[in-house]
């Protein structure tokens, strides 16, 4: 497992509560509010990435991929990928929710991909799922007002990460990478657009979402 943030330990802690960050993405990855607040979400536009093979041939429709993302399964770990200042690329696991058409995450104000998304808010979401691996170009940015954070902060807390809303962020006694408590700042990764490509031969072909 690949981390972006070193964590200097100074002294043994004792932590009452625990989330097994391996198993986040397959409990907690699309459990979005839509049943709570009854929110509506856009469509994408469905096309094929490359000329359609078959008569019987299809885009996979959006539905598809979000059942999908609704039931990933224990393998299915997203990446975030986003650019260093200089250019290089960075690659590192999240633990993402998806809400209303966007996918949110919680993040260190010292990590890697938070300094990468200041200096440059594009990125890409990547996942391996049962029967296809998606990836989605979008852009990411900070947000603050305190519905949203709230909204957010009772989905984590119902998957087990204990966190409360402070100052336009969430605290937690600990989170993957520190047994201590610490400040998360909440992040909005937008889509703009997504390819969806099958694990094995169908009528389903590679297709492309605009959003």
């Amino acid at each position: 497992m690949l981390y972006d943030v070193e964590v200097k330990v100074t002294e043994p802690v004792t932590v009452e509560r625990h989330v097994n960050w391996q198993s986040w993405p397959s409990e907690t990855f699309v459990r979005g509010l839509e049943e709570k607040e009854n929110m509506t979400e856009k469509e994408p536009a469905a096309e094929f990435m490359v000329g359609a093979e078959g008569e019987d041939a299809t885009v996979i429709p959006w539905a598809s991929v979000r059942a999908l993302m609704t039931d990933p399964g224990p393998t299915a770990t997203p990446s975030l990928s986003t650019v260093r200042p200089d250019g290089r690329p960075h690659a590192v696991p999240f633990w993402p929710t998806w809400e209303n058409g966007a996918f949110f995450f919680a993040t260190s104000a010292g990590a890697r991909k938070r300094q990468n998304l200041m200096q440059n808010p594009q990125c890409v979401v990547l996942v391996h799922l049962k029967a296809l691996d998606l990836v989605v170009e979008g852009e990411a940015k900070r947000i603050t007002d305190a519905p949203t954070l709230q909204r957010l902060a009772e989905v984590f807390n119902g998957h087990g990460w204990p966190v409360t809303v402070v100052d336009s962020a969430f605290e937690a006694p600990f989170g993957p990478l520190t047994r201590t408590t610490a400040s998360y700042e909440l992040w909005q990764v937008t889509p703009a657009v997504g390819f969806a490509i099958p694990q094995e031969e169908s009528a389903q072909q590679p297709t492309r979402y605009h959003f």
